[in-house]
């Protein structure tokens, strides 16, 4: 019996340990992004390899629909799968940035790069596993002092979209990744289908009055919806210091017990979100 334990144990660590590589065929991944508002849905999936440098890369083509269109889509870069490290190629560029490491560890960091090309340091929080069709893959829970708190899926990528790591919402634009295929088989959905989530969740910068900020400690929320709506603080190290929920109208907000410096504040309803700074001096 003990054996069997053993063995158990071993199968288990193996597969939340970063032994699920980046998908080399088959795969597809439906992303949703929504800028000013308005949301647009378009897919990526994997198409054939080539060589860059005497290195294999995965070559990944875009289609701005629903589902993926091999006739209406279009190269859009080559990724490759280094020691759990993921490097990706653009088409006019001969750089090589790295996209995500998924050999990380709780506490490590590491700077990253995603579709913009922008440089962001990330720092894992935690590390957990999460089961996928029978199968236990790493997930990593990570933030950063410049965008929002975001988490990995080893084989997948971010939640925000495989290209968009630390974008899940800034200011007026956000990303999310509706849903993950592979082999014809769903193994990821934010909804239990892969049709997009943020359809008809509007950011309203326009609805929603923070003052005084800077403040000392106290800020008044001022929602001009009639929606009640949740708010979700972090500190600049990605840990949540704060959480209001089934807000209406005029919500005091009070970190007077909290260090000075910059912290995120997150409003959301079923329909709507917004997302700040918050500073505190």
């Amino acid at each position: 019996m003990k054996n069997y334990f053993l063995v158990f144990l071993l199968l288990f660590c193996r597969s939340i340990s970063g032994q699920i590589s980046f998908p080399d065929s088959s795969a597809v991944w439906s992303i949703s992004d929504i800028i000013m508002g308005d949301c647009e849905t378009y897919t990526y999936s994997v198409i054939g390899d080539t060589l860059i440098k005497s290195h294999k890369y995965e070559k990944i083509y875009v289609s701005y629909d629903t589902l993926f269109n091999t006739s209406n889509s279009k190269y859009y870069c080559s990724v490759k799968d280094s020691l759990h490290k993921w490097y990706f190629i653009f088409n006019e560029d001969t750089s090589n940035y790295m996209l995500y490491d998924f050999a990380l560890k709780a506490g490590d960091s590491v700077i990253i790069s995603n579709a913009f090309r922008q440089s962001v340091k990330v720092y894992v929080q935690s590390i957990d596993s999460i089961n996928l069709a029978g199968m236990f893959r790493k997930k990593l829970s990570l933030m950063s002092a410049t965008f929002m708190p975001d988490t990995w899926v080893e084989g997948i990528g971010s939640l925000n979209g495989l290209f968009y790591p630390e974008l899940s919402g800034v200011e007026d634009v956000g990303f999310t990744l509706n849903c993950f295929q592979q082999n014809n088989k769903l193994l990821f959905s934010q909804n239990g289908k892969c049709s997009s989530t943020t359809t008809d969740i509007n950011v309203k910068t326009e609805f929603f009055d923070i003052y005084p900020n800077p403040s000392i400690g106290l800020f008044t929320i001022n929602n001009n919806l009639t929606d009640m709506y949740n708010i979700v603080v972090y500190n600049s190290l990605g840990v949540m210091v704060k959480e209001l929920n089934n807000c209406h109208d005029i919500t005091n907000l009070d970190l007077s017990d909290y260090p000075n410096g910059i912290y995120v504040i997150k409003v959301f309803g079923t329909s709507f979100y917004y997302i700040s700074e918050l500073v505190k001096d």
